[in-house]
């Protein structure tokens, strides 16, 4: 491997065996058939984060008033292409590193906060600048107003909200 890709192997490999344990539950209860989930994971590496994801969970870079989308969604209208569980094979993890500066973060977020309104865009990424932007760097202030704007938009979907800061 080249040097530093064990980080981005590590959050692979960690995914793999979530999806394995997910399976094996969902084998032994037929009440789950068909259940799944999605992932998005980030370790960083100094000034870079490493990102693994399956699903439409998403990760964004927050600079300034920009939220850059850093993952891609594995899904069609709702409709999940990649997934943990639910009974199918394994998918391979989208595995990537991205630089940041003093003072950007990175969020990670379920579907609830950006669709489930009938179409996706129930707070789109140029929202998510604006609130970023907003709460001048307060990350628990960003994350609940971010969460406020999904459901004040009508989502009716899980929405989880999580922000690390740059070093």
């Amino acid at each position: 491997e080249p040097p530093g890709d064990e980080v981005l192997t590590a959050l692979a490999d960690a995914i793999d065996q979530a999806h394995d344990e997910l399976s094996r539950v969902i084998g032994d209860a037929p009440d789950f058939a068909g259940m799944g989930t999605t992932v998005t994971a980030l370790s960083w590496e100094g000034d870079r984060v490493a990102l693994a994801h399956v699903g439409d969970s998403r990760a964004y870079l927050l600079r300034g008033n920009l939220a850059v989308r850093l993952t891609t969604d594995h899904a069609i209208h709702h409709n999940l292409t990649r997934c943990l569980g639910a009974g199918i094979d394994r998918w391979e993890p989208d595995v990537e590193r991205h630089e940041t500066q003093a003072g950007d973060a990175v969020m990670l977020c379920s579907d609830g906060l950006h669709g489930n309104r009938g179409q996706y865009g129930c707070v789109d990424d140029g929202m998510i600048g604006q609130l970023w932007l907003a709460a001048d760097g307060d990350m628990e202030r960003f994350a609940r107003s971010a969460y406020d704007c999904a459901m004040n938009e009508g989502g009716d979907d899980n929405c989880s909200v999580v922000v690390a800061l740059a070093r």
